[in-house]
């Protein structure tokens, strides 16, 4: 795999790489600290219907702002959201493509764009596997807690933020 790639907007037609990646990055990357049973929850496997549901939410969801880094053949490598006024909805990456820059490169676009449309924090319910990537990027832990899944069952989290 190059470890050559490319931040852009996202569109509906990178629906199906976006549901790859979060699927393999909870599913290999976050493995670590959940048990199957939430990680099967948080990240269902990948399917026509999943894949049909993201693209309709990327269609309708003109609110939420969301980047893709692909590599030379336009795969999709990883994806991150921003959801104004103040969230940092997401970034994930697959797992292959874990510890190439591609968080880090996604985060200081998703920064870049929050200050341009005039957010001022980013605040986030991270995975307790993303908690150090936020901090060694200057979001501070505000509190340990809870995150509710689809069907009622609850992960762990840490709430964090940045000030912009």
């Amino acid at each position: 795999m190059s470890n050559l790639f490319k931040i852009r907007h996202a569109t509906p037609d990178d629906a199906e790489g976006i549901v790859l990646a979060h699927y393999s990055a909870v599913h290999a990357t976050a493995k670590k600290d959940y048990p199957e049973e939430i990680l099967n929850v948080w990240s269902r496997p990948v399917d026509a219907q999943r894949i049909a549901t993201h693209r309709r939410k990327m269609e309708a969801g003109k609110s939420i702002i969301s980047f893709v880094a692909v590599d030379d053949s336009s795969k999709v490598l990883g994806f991150g959201e921003l959801v104004p006024p103040e969230t940092l909805g997401a970034i994930y990456v697959a797992a292959p493509a874990g510890r190439r820059g591609v968080a880090s490169a996604l985060l200081k676009t998703l920064e870049g764009k929050a200050r341009e449309v005039g957010m001022k924090v980013l605040r986030m319910d991270s995975s307790l596997t993303a908690a150090p990537f936020y901090v060694r990027h200057g979001f501070r832990e505000l509190r340990r807690g809870t995150h509710q899944l689809a069907g009622g069952l609850i992960m762990d989290c840490v709430y964090m933020e940045k000030r912009l």
